[in-house]
């Protein structure tokens, strides 16, 4: 196996950062035929396998799941302060549902069956020799597709989760016949903090 010197791991990752590289773009493309270059050249035997998978988990789950739940936490925060706790609770109890069948639907193996948004990738696999790999170590050369940066999706997953439980807090102390506006309106709050991401 070729020796990798000081250094040269660092200039390939330069190499391969230079700019985005989202998923079937052209950068993503330029970017296999570099590691598929540099793995010849290191003595390995490289092949490229073809597959095809739907975008629509990766690009559109999280805002699909966000305008869920922040129409969840509104709807309910409506109901609450027109006297409605009732409408309210079960609003969320709905909205919970519609959520976690949401999840459950974007993940798994949805992003290879789910029939829109269909793309063409390829892995690119480079093996040593002739005997079947005892150990893969895998890697993207794609880069993030997501429109909005992880750190802020975080973020607003975060707040989004807060303003339902504050929703549920409040449609409860609204049923015990307690004081209950600010609640409805700090869930509000942090649904409308939650919801751009």
């Amino acid at each position: 196996m070729a020796r990798v010197r000081e250094g040269e791991g660092v200039a390939h990752l330069a190499v391969l950062a230079r700019a985005p590289r989202p998923a079937g773009s052209d950068a993503e493309a330029r970017a296999h035929d570099y590691a598929h270059r540099v793995l010849d050249a290191a003595g390995f035997t490289v092949s490229r396998i073809p597959f095809e998978y739907s975008r629509v988990p990766g690009r559109y789950a999280t805002p699909i799941g966000g305008a869920l739940a922040t129409a969840t936490i509104v709807l309910a925060a409506i109901a609450g302060l027109h006297g409605r706790a009732d409408v309210a609770l079960g609003t969320c109890g709905l909205g919970v549902l519609i959520l976690v069948g949401f999840a459950r639907a974007m993940t798994g193996d949805a992003v290879l069956t789910l029939p829109w948004s269909r793309a063409t990738g390829e892995n690119l696999v480079a093996t040593w020799g002739s005997e079947t790999p005892r150990i893969w170590l895998v890697a993207h050369v794609d880069s993030k597709s997501q429109p909005v940066p992880s750190l802020m999706r975080v973020a607003g997953i975060l707040l989004l989760l807060l303003a339902l439980v504050a929703a549920l807090a409040a449609a409860g102390v609204q049923l015990a016949a307690l004081p209950h506006r600010t609640a409805w309106w700090v869930a509000l709050l942090l649904a409308a903090l939650g919801a751009p991401p």
